[in-house]
């Protein structure tokens, strides 16, 4: 079935991408002329992505038409100009009610399950010293898979990344339990405003284009000052500065970070109290971040708890991606399928670190949900039991 024709006309250029299906229709006039050309390229030997300056490529209708013809869900969740311009000016889009509350609901009751496993009870406050991270190692709720591989997660990584091919994270939960007094609480407020940001990313060796993203979904509501996700909006549009002020000393003595770091603490911590935002989201609220935002979860401030649902999807292919990161998510979708196999804690993130061992607890995970979650083809794609068209 043809999706898209084009007719042609004297002194019109076509381009398109190799993979995307085509032909040329048979003849009805005597004498068609035309010139064809391939561009080939390769890296050349010791060049630096620095001296490069980033283009953004649209998602073109060519391009759409490619995609959607090889994954239907790729845009069962289209998003709209305001959610794109958004995420161009501010680096981040927040979706309201993106998951119902009776999903967080549940989510909520099986961590409970498994908290109540290793003696943490989640009313009872005595118990709560046991948790000693703001990340829990739980990697197997059957919550977690419905949210890592819903199709309209997928739909909204598919159209930002500009491609179909993409592989789903196996990502801990956000955890921070109620804090005890107002005092303490006002105490975290003022301490938030110096709690250090980070990148997912290593910004000194970003190709031109390269894209990622994050999400994290609000499991119970989190208001502006309750310690919720913290970014500096607009930060991506102004890399370069950062770049300079960073050469220049401006934040003490510095040496640019290898580039197989991908954890990386931002070190303007003055533009991290002056423009640090903490982002307010009600209970199945979705945040998709450009990852070369500062970001971090602050400090619970509230009375309740606070839990949060990460994800991020990787590309396998696209313009938003390079040769090198491709294989490094090749290797990265392994590791998701062995996790996924055999419910064990995935042995890398998605960022390509390596996971360290949380030898603080002994988690016994359901795993019957692969079972279920793996009749969806979709579901299958994403967690690298079955392929992709290329």
């Amino acid at each position: 079935e043809v999706e898209y024709g084009v007719v042609p006309e004297t002194g019109m250029a076509l381009i398109f991408e190799h993979p995307l299906l085509h032909d040329g229709e048979p003849l009805t006039e005597p004498i068609k002329y035309i010139l064809r050309s391939d561009l080939m390229y390769e890296r050349v030997s010791g060049s630096s992505f620095s001296n490069l300056k980033p283009v953004e490529l649209p998602l073109s209708k060519v391009e759409k038409l490619y995609i959607e013809s090889q994954s239907k869900e790729a845009f069962s969740f289209p998003l709209t100009n305001e959610q794109l311009n958004h995420m161009d000016q501010y680096g981040y889009v927040v979706f309201k009610n993106f998951m119902s509350k009776a999903f967080c609901n549940k989510m909520i009751s099986e961590l409970s399950d498994l908290l109540k496993s290793i003696g943490i009870d989640m009313s009872d406050p005595s118990t709560h010293s046991k948790i000693t991270s703001d990340t829990f190692p739980s990697y197997h709720l059957p919550t977690q898979y419905e949210f890592r591989t819903n199709p309209k997660l997928y739909s909204i990584f598919a159209q930002l990344l500009k491609t179909h091919r993409l592989t789903t994270s196996i990502d801990r939960i956000g955890l921070q339990p109620p804090v005890k007094d107002e005092k303490t609480s006002e105490s975290l407020i003022q301490g938030n405003l110096k709690r250090t940001l980070h990148h997912d990313l290593n910004l000194f060796h970003l190709p031109p284009n390269h894209r990622m993203y994050q999400a994290g979904l609000a499991i119970l509501d989190c208001p502006e000052l309750g310690g919720g996700f913290k970014c500096i909006p607009k930060f991506h549009n102004q890399i370069e500065k950062y770049h300079k002020d960073c050469h220049d000393g401006k934040f003490g003595e510095f040496q640019i970070p290898p580039e197989n770091r991908r954890f990386n603490i931002f070190l303007d911590t003055k533009l991290a109290r002056e423009k640090g935002r903490q982002i307010a989201m009600e209970q199945g609220d979705l945040i998709v971040w450009d990852s070369r935002l500062p970001h971090n979860g602050a400090i619970n401030t509230m009375n309740q708890w606070r839990i949060q649902a990460f994800a991020r999807m990787v590309a396998m292919d696209g313009p938003c991606t390079y040769p090198e990161e491709q294989y490094l998510n090749t290797q990265y979708r392994d590791c998701v399928k062995i996790a996924a196999s055999s419910g064990e804690s995935p042995t890398l993130y998605s960022t390509h670190n390596r996971v360290m061992e949380d030898t603080s607890y002994i988690l016994h995970e359901p795993h019957q949900i692969h079972k279920g979650i793996l009749k969806n083809p979709l579901s299958r794609k994403l967690l690298g039991f079955e392929d992709w068209a290329s």
